[in-house]
Formats: structure tokens, sequence, C-alpha cells
């Protein structure tokens, strides 16, 4: 099971504060990070996500 993330930033000055702990907090739970983007780039389409993450899980349990 994956799940695709697309976010934009608003609270810029938490976004540190956020990152440092999400990542162990999906590894606790089993994830493994498949995509980790930096401001994304629409190359095609009109979808303009700000960044995007896909976390991979062992089941759709281990997420929920």
């Amino acid at each position: 099971t994956a799940d695709v993330l697309a976010y934009n930033i608003v609270q810029t000055q938490n976004f540190d504060g956020y990152r440092a702990l999400v990542g162990p907090t999906a590894l606790a739970y089993g994830g493994k990070y498949l995509v980790r983007s930096a401001p994304a780039e629409t190359v095609e389409g009109s979808w303009v996500p700000n960044r995007l993450v896909v976390i991979e899980f062992e089941s759709e349990e281990r997420v929920w």
C-alpha cells in the first residue's frame, strides 16, 4: 500500500519542526519513503502540487 501526499506549506516557520517529526513517525509504522520532492515542477497538465511525497506501508492497517 502506498500513499501519495501532495501538500502546500502554509506556515513555513513550522515546517522544519514538522519534517523532523514526521519521518521517524512514518518509519515507526513501517513506512518507507519512495519519493520526497523538493518544490515540484509541473511539466504537463494542470495539477500543481507544491511538494510531493509517496510513502509505502506494509499494509493499509499500518497506515491508520
